[in-house]
């Protein structure tokens, strides 16, 4: 979408690299070149105490209210239902709102996540950690509650897709002077920067990745949404996207092994209409979890290629009228290829990605004509707040090109759901457990001339497609946006 426009177009940072677009080439010292992630020893017994002082405080906010917590009671303290619990027949999809589901639990594991990661853990160990702690959770602390089977997925999915990139950004910040830096690191990790002042770590001696970007943006746009007319919209985002491979576009031939994590993003960006405030919000992470590095590269430039699997997870919210669009999507596993080709005068980068995702869907069919449905019992979830639980294919397909000073992008993204039956939490009293079909496209292209340094005006068109369907009724919504932005590099 156009996040990925943003992250392949911003121009390096200067702390970073000399010159927009090229990474630099590191002295030949003798100096530790590992990422901090990879240079920290193994704390199992700190990864396990701070993971369960995390469950703790949230123990203590969920039971410190009961009777908020007593609606979703379905089970009793008996050997019966726990016995549904051991043999799996208790567990179930449930119907809390869709910003518990595609914000706080991803959030919970993002922190269980970094508990496990800042202190030394592998990328696979931290996961596992993270997969621990939502089942303790679900089984032990909602011990009322049938465990619900999409938190034991989103949680720990999530939590690695956001927990690796946000950690790493983290690390980056924190070796940044400025008043700045540190709070965006505190926002992204508050457990990496609790950490280094218990054990009196210095940020600063840390290596820098081999290529960073940050920015951040701010602009304007005229968008027409389908059935409610044309807004003006004010767009913020931010974000930016790091390689800690030490080979990553440097001088060499060959292929390397990358480690896990070592390709991470992050971007998100918030739209408010200047008439009746916000309209959109859109939150993307990924990370690489294995793959091999290609290169041709000379002191000239070169051409490198990445192969790999990672996984991604990621937030779009759009205001319809009168209805509001939203999915919360991880990709679980999927391929991730990445080519790019630098000369003085020519930079490209083109990147593929694609993955198995599981979602949590609004039914723009159901907000339409849910009323036909009216005398029916359905799944819950859909019944009480307009999404179902699905999965399906999400990819994307991105250019970026660099001539002299003019850069332009192009990007385009399709995902494809669809419902997962069964499994709800009153399956039992169903009377139409009908299949329901999504699908979300979008396109977007960009042109940038520099302003300054650090500084570009861009001008970016976007399309997106949403098609919904629920038996033989069938949902459409579009926008097209127009806008003119200022890109910044930090």
């Amino acid at each position: 979408m156009w996040w990925a426009v943003v992250l392949a177009l911003a121009p390096a940072a200067a702390d970073v690299s000399g010159q927009a677009g090229a990474p630099p080439i590191p002295a030949l010292t003798g100096r530790d070149t590992r990422t901090p992630e990879e240079q920290r020893r193994a704390r199992y017994l700190r990864a396990g105490l701070e993971t369960s002082a995390l469950i703790l405080m949230q123990s203590l906010y969920y039971w410190a209210n009961p009777s908020a917590q007593s609606r979703d009671w379905d089970l009793k303290f008996d050997w019966s239902s726990w016995q549904r619990k051991l043999d799996l027949n208790a567990v179930r999809f449930d119907g809390n709102r869709l910003a518990t589901n595609a914000l706080l639990h991803p959030l919970s594991g993002t922190a269980y996540y970094q508990a496990s990661r800042d202190n030394g853990l592998s990328l696979a160990q931290s996961y596992l950690s993270a997969f621990v702690a939502s089942f303790f959770w679900e089984y032990m602390v909602e011990f009322r509650e049938a465990p619900s089977l999409n938190d034991i997925i989103v949680t720990p999915a999530a939590g690695v897709a956001v927990g690796e990139p946000s950690l790493r950004f983290s690390h980056l910040l924190a070796a940044r002077p400025g008043v700045a830096s540190k709070i965006g690191s505190w926002v992204l990790s508050p457990i990496a920067n609790i950490n280094d002042l218990l054990m009196g770590r210095n940020p600063s001696m840390a290596p820098p990745p081999a290529y960073a970007r940050l920015w951040a943006e701010v602009g304007g746009a005229s968008t027409a949404v389908d059935r409610v007319g044309r807004r003006q919209e004010l767009s913020v985002a931010a974000g930016g996207a790091l390689v800690s491979h030490p080979g990553y576009r440097r001088p060499g031939r060959g292929s390397e092994g990358v480690a896990p994590g070592s390709w991470s993003a992050l971007a998100a960006r918030a739209l408010v209409d200047r008439a009746a405030g916000p309209s959109g919000v859109d939150f993307h992470a990924s990370t690489l979890f294995i793959g091999r590095y290609f290169k041709h590269y000379d002191p000239g430039g070169g051409a490198g290629l990445l192969l790999g699997l990672g996984g991604e997870f990621g937030i779009d919210a759009r205001d319809l009228g009168p209805n509001w669009d939203r999915v919360g999507s991880v990709g679980l596993l999927g391929p991730k290829i990445e080519l790019t080709v630098d000369r003085p005068w020519l930079g490209l980068a083109l990147s593929l990605s694609a993955a198995y995702s599981f979602a949590m869907i609004q039914s723009l069919a159901y907000a339409r004509h849910g009323e036909a449905l009216s005398g029916a019992v359905i799944r819950t979830s859909l019944r009480g707040a307009g999404y179902y639980y699905g999965h399906g294919l999400t990819s994307g397909v991105h250019l970026a090109m660099r001539l002299l000073f003019l850069e332009v992008a192009l990007t385009g993204d399709l995902g494809l759901f669809r419902s997962i039956q069964g499994r709800d939490r009153f399956q039992e009293r169903l009377e139409a457990d009908f299949s329901l079909h999504d699908s979300r496209t979008s396109s977007s292209a960009l042109v940038s001339v520099p302003l300054a340094r650090g500084v570009r005006l861009a001008g970016r068109l976007e399309k997106e497609r949403r098609r919904s369907q629920l038996l033989n009724m069938t949902a459409t919504a579009g926008e097209t946006r127009l806008g003119l932005l200022l890109g910044f590099s930090l």
